[in-house]
């Protein structure tokens, strides 16, 4: 790589991701590393991660507070890390709601709501 990345990135597993094993965990933080990332793991990761709300909204109808409520424990657990970029293998669904994104911008007090 001739540029890394060199930041600390808050790792957010996925529910689904267990499916995996600890195989794909441990190959997720290795391509990590390897760009130069130094991966922050969340206080429940892996096997004990929390939910990020995503299927909760699919499941009641694209309901974005439902997923926000869902969601709200995780996203705390990333803001407490003090990292100011989140990755994982659906790190897309969790990256829109940082403090610097238009729905914060908007004075939106939940992030999950886009």
């Amino acid at each position: 790589m001739e540029t890394p990345f060199n930041n600390e990135m808050a790792i957010a597993d996925s529910c689904y991701g267990s499916e995996l094993g600890d195989d794909f965990f441990t190959a997720l933080r290795g391509l990590y590393k390897a760009s130069g990332i130094t991966p922050v793991e969340l206080d429940n990761n892996r096997y004990e991660n929390l939910c990020c709300g995503f299927a909760t909204g699919i499941r009641n109808n694209w309901d974005h507070n439902a997923a926000g409520k869902e969601g709200l424990p995780k996203f705390k657990q990333i803001m407490r890390t003090g990292a100011k970029h989140v990755g994982g293998e659906l790190s897309r669904l969790l990256g829109r709601h940082l403090p610097d994104s238009q729905s914060f911008k908007r004075g939106n007090k939940n992030p999950f709501c886009g």
